[in-house]
């Protein structure tokens, strides 16, 4: 369990000390990158071109792309009746996101998610003008966790690799005057806990997805957002007298793939039960209907 750990923590420190002396490699293509916006995306801009479902207009709430019109909401949203206030997604999970993906959480390729999160950057620049608004006002940035077994087996959280990667970027020059993204935002580690763990999700049918994750997180930690929170991990859950830690407070929740919501439905009941006035699911990639 721990040597897993630290291979795939000197693996990250090695990869970001290679790519301060050697040309950046697209993470599809592999073809050397050109320029500082194609590095910091890892991704060449022929690539971001072809990516399925990029430019398509999505309903802000389920995510699928199948709408003429990028305000709207669509039946699966009445009929599911998620509990978040709006989402953002990047692209479809189909060839070659979909490879991605596969690589970055089953093959340790962590230095894949960087260009998740880029990529993620630009779906919520390119959202409508009052959506971009309440990203950029949101109090944290909250990704989705894993079980503590899942994460000893992965040796790394790519939800928070990729939301590492979004804050970055949403900082960058190149969003910033675009965005206003706070630097005081913080990345919070320790607000969730998902206790139970189970089979692959990939493997699982729409009702064992549901049933899988009810119950699955829990907020554990009360104290207040600060920077020091940044890369920590603590336990300690929340009694219920005290759910009001989060009470008023607006978060982003962050996972790679969104295929039939349930486990960031269940994780949104969780914020919103322990105060949160609103979430705002952001998505690197949603299946196609």
């Amino acid at each position: 369990m721990f040597s897993h750990q630290v291979v795939s923590i000197s693996k990250r420190w090695l990869e970001r000390g290679l790519h301060q002396i050697l040309p950046r490699v697209c993470s599809l293509c592999e073809q050397n990158l050109r320029g500082d916006a194609e590095c910091a995306a890892r991704l060449c801009w022929a690539c971001v071109e072809r990516l399925p479902g990029r430019t398509a207009m999505r309903c802000l709430r389920c995510g699928l792309a199948h709408l003429a019109n990028p305000v709207a909401t669509c039946a699966l949203d009445a009929a599911e009746q998620f509990p978040w206030d709006a989402a953002i997604t990047w692209v479809d999970y189909d060839y070659p996101i979909d490879g991605w993906i596969h690589a970055l959480k089953f093959q340790r390729e962590a230095s894949l998610a960087y260009g998740l999160g880029w990529g993620l950057a630009q779906a919520i620049a390119q959202a409508p003008l009052d959506l971009q608004k309440r990203v950029s006002q949101l109090d944290a940035l909250i990704p989705l966790p894993l079980s503590r077994e899942r994460l000893a087996k992965r040796g790394f959280n790519q939800a928070q690799l990729i939301a590492q990667s979004l804050r970055s970027a949403l900082r960058s020059p190149a969003f910033q005057p675009e965005m206003g993204f706070p630097h005081r935002q913080v990345l919070r580690l320790n607000i969730l806990k998902r206790t139970k763990d189970g089979p692959a999700m990939s493997l699982l049918a729409s009702e064992g997805r549901h049933h899988l994750v009810k119950g699955a997180y829990v907020v554990e930690s009360h104290s207040p957002a600060t920077n020091r929170d940044q890369g920590k991990q603590t336990s300690r859950p929340v009694r219920p007298d005290r759910r009001q830690s989060l009470q008023g407070l607006r978060l982003g929740l962050i996972d790679d793939v969104m295929t039939t919501g349930a486990t960031l439905a269940e994780a949104t009941r969780c914020l919103k039960a322990a105060g949160a006035v609103e979430v705002i699911v952001l998505v690197a990639a949603r299946t196609p209907k």
